[in-house]
């Protein structure tokens, strides 16, 4: 069986999706509540201007995994460059 996996830019109708798989992350990573909502991912990190993107990846048409990522400065190398700052698949999607 083959799955049917694309990965894209992340629209407002993604943000619920988003949001939990965010709060899933911070529960894995120890946080105690859910930070993330549909409201604050879309004003934050899908229709802000700011330099945030999220990519989403699509399992058969269901979001399945996000990745935060933005433009930074490596004062080492001396380049712009992107940094990940989230990157985060459903335990169900793995492997």
């Amino acid at each position: 069986m083959q799955n049917n996996v694309h990965i894209r830019p992340a629209q407002s109708a993604d943000a619920q999706a988003i949001a939990d798989l965010a709060n899933e992350l911070g529960r894995q990573s120890g946080a105690s509540g859910a930070a993330m909502d549909r409201q604050r991912v879309t004003a934050d990190l899908i229709d802000a201007d700011n330099g945030l993107d999220v990519l989403v990846a699509e399992l058969d048409l269901a979001v399945v995994a996000y990745a935060l990522h933005h433009i930074g400065y490596e004062t080492a190398h001396g380049a712009k460059g992107r940094f990940l700052s989230d990157l985060f698949v459903a335990p169900a999607a793995r492997r």
